[in-house]
């Protein structure tokens, strides 16, 4: 299970640099969202992965 939440991870890291990227080429990096946010909080958003951070912190308060 925890093998399959990894490579699901993989995936989503790719899919959200690739997100960067389009939107880097689209309408660069120092545009915001419809909704009014910074291009930046993507591109920090898209440096961690999902599971590894919940898997650290679970293994953390063991």
């Amino acid at each position: 299970m925890a093998e399959a939440l990894i490579g699901y991870d993989e995936l989503f890291q790719q899919f959200r640099a690739m997100h960067v990227y389009l939107i880097h080429r689209s309408i660069g990096m120092g545009s915001r969202s419809l909704k009014g946010h910074p291009v930046a909080i993507l591109v920090a958003g898209a440096s961690y992965g999902v599971v590894r951070e919940a898997i650290h912190k679970k293994e953390g308060a063991l």
